[in-house]
């Protein structure tokens, strides 16, 4: 029997497992790095946020690195943390293979959140090549024009790699909110600040630059003077004293005022700067108009330029505003006289009379919900009537054979002021009488005709004109008729007087009736006689009467056409409705 030989062969092969952690043996490449990787980026915020001494290469246009930004990975329990370097640069190495939150974070700036996968043995870049922006907390915008392109622009000192397109206009958004320095490089052209601007949360701050070339003069422009102007309704008159087409008020500014020293044509371009939005009828007008949409300042600035240079910026600022309260007035309707009322504002043209008799000299109840006015029928006297505000329920509080004028009401809205004449001496005298016609008592007993009575604020005192021909003086009474005094005791015209809503006496004078009229005020003794400030051009004022706020008159011209006025003389405007004798009430 032979011996037979089995021969095993045994392959040895070498492997390691992977390694918890803890010591080893000799040395030799450790294995297990095939299950870690790392993370890297650049952290930039906004020029005009970021505190960096210098710019990166790689960093976008605008922006600058973050130094000190905490940044942390986290992939479940694990986590690891570094900061940015003065490149804004961060790198997380030894990242176990999984997917991160990275988070950024750092103070006065908004944490960023980006995720990122690590592979094995792999950087992975975070932010690709403009890196991760980080914004402030608080921030607005800087919008830099200028008027010519490819101009490079710096804030806090630091270039930002922008250039002005050719759109002229270049908007930095994540500007820090507070004081920042803006300039321009004008190399080859005449030198040009910088201007500090404040950039405040969420808004766009507008900045300009005009370049100049050297030895060439520029042209000057000018906006115009500020002022103010009305939100507000006019019309045109289509023939009938009823019938009207309204139309919204609008401003006109004027850059008419511009010049080019040289000579030169030039050619205008406005842009709205400040106050509620609205469209100007031009842009490139010297005198564009818009119409003012709601209470506010709205700035304008002018720039004008000669073919070759932009003059430097002009701003103006127009103050608008809507006035307030109710008028009442009456107008000749055919062979007739009605009454008709309208919003201060222009609005809600109404006739609350029509008939035919003559319906004139309306006065708002202290309450606004009635009006006494005088009432003449056909070949009649005229006669003091109540009613409504919107024309309803007229009743007579008067109902004899003499002539009832000019009424006015007290304060409780219980009794009437009026004029009536008294028959013998064919004069009018001041009564007063209870708004049932009860009580008539007489205030007055004159010579001369006693007219337009009518109540101070607290009705201890009672103002009304006196005179006959064409003179006439201011006089002023206590409520019960005693201590009658003159206060314009010459031999002029003195008429419509007026209390102011301070207590002074607003009134007219002219050297005859029918002359060219001046208004005028003066304290409720005569004293401190003033002339009463007008706008520029503003036609004779009749019969004016003061808001209650004080600050409007409304009045007639000589043509009977309605106007309101800013009562500091800042501005005018013609209503463009006929009207006598208004009278104004807050209104509801």
């Amino acid at each position: 029997m032979k011996n037979k030989h089995i021969i095993i062969v045994v392959l040895l092969y070498s492997f390691t497992l992977p390694s918890c952690g803890g010591g080893g043996g000799g040395g030799g490449t450790n294995p297990s790095v095939a299950f870690y990787g790392s993370i890297e980026g650049y952290v930039y915020a906004a020029i005009g946020s970021a505190p960096a001494a210098r710019i990166a290469l790689d960093a976008q246009p605008g922006y600058a690195p973050l130094t000190g930004a905490s940044v942390t990975a986290i992939a479940g329990s694990s986590s690891k943390s570094t900061t940015t370097n003065s490149s804004g640069y961060f790198k997380l190495s030894s990242l176990l293979v999984g997917s991160y939150t990275v988070t950024i974070a750092k103070s006065g700036y908004l944490s960023v959140q980006n995720n990122a996968n690590v592979t094995a043995n792999t950087t992975t870049r975070m932010g690709g090549s403009n890196g991760i922006n980080v914004p402030p907390v608080s921030s607005g915008s800087i919008r830099v024009t200028t008027n010519v392109s490819g101009i490079k622009v710096s804030i806090d000192g630091k270039n930002t790699n922008i250039t002005i397109p050719s759109s002229l206009s270049y908007t930095f958004g994540s500007i820090s909110v507070g004081n920042h320095t803006v300039g321009i490089d004008s190399t080859g052209y005449s030198p040009v600040s910088d201007q500090i601007v404040s950039v405040t949360a969420g808004n766009t701050t507008q900045v300009n630059f005009e370049l100049i070339s050297p030895g060439i003069t520029p042209p000057v422009a000018d906006a115009g003077d500020d002022a103010k102007t009305f939100i507000a309704t006019y019309y045109t008159n289509n023939g009938s004293i009823q019938d009207y087409t309204p139309h919204e008020y609008t401003y006109t500014l004027d850059g008419s005022g511009s010049y080019d020293p040289d000579g030169d044509t030039i050619t205008y371009s406005w842009l709205q700067t400040g106050g509620p939005s609205i469209t100007l009828s031009s842009s490139s007008a010297a005198k564009p108009t818009f119409t003012p949409v709601t209470d506010g300042t709205y700035t304008f600035r002018l720039i004008v330029r000669d073919g070759v240079n932009n003059s430097s910026p002009d701003y103006v600022s127009i103050i608008a505003k809507r006035p307030s309260g109710k008028l009442a007035y009456w107008v000749i309707d055919g062979s007739d006289a009605e009454i008709q009322t309208m919003n201060a504002d222009g609005s809600e043209f109404t006739q609350i009379t029509s008939n035919t008799v003559d319906d004139q000299n309306p006065k708002w109840s202290n309450s606004g919900s009635r009006i006494v006015f005088q009432s003449t029928p056909t070949s009649s006297t005229p006669q003091i009537k109540i009613m409504n505000s919107n024309g309803s329920g007229a009743f007579n509080v008067t109902n004899n054979a003499v002539s009832n004028i000019t009424p006015s009401w007290s304060c409780d809205d219980s009794k009437i002021l009026f004029s009536q004449a008294d028959g013998g001496m064919n004069t009018n005298d001041i009564f007063r009488i209870n708004i049932d016609g009860t009580n008539l008592v007489q205030l007055t007993n004159d010579s001369k005709a006693d007219l337009e009575p009518i109540y101070s604020n607290n009705c201890s005192k009672i103002l009304y004109v006196n005179g006959s021909g064409s003179d006439y003086d201011i006089k002023i009474m206590d409520a019960d008729g005693s201590d009658q005094t003159d206060l314009s005791n010459d031999s002029i015209t003195h008429y419509f007087a007026k209390w102011t809503s301070n207590g002074r006496i607003l009134f007219t004078e002219s050297q005859y009736l029918g002359a060219s009229v001046s208004l005028f005020v003066m304290n409720s003794d005569g004293s401190g006689k003033q002339s009463w400030p007008m706008p520029n051009g503003m036609p004779n004022v009749g019969i004016p009467v003061m808001s209650s706020d004080g600050e409007y008159l409304f009045y007639a011209d000589d043509y009977n056409i309605l106007h309101v006025m800013f009562a500091n003389g800042s501005a005018d405007m013609s209503y463009g409705v006929y009207g006598r004798c208004p009278d104004y009430h807050t209104g509801p």
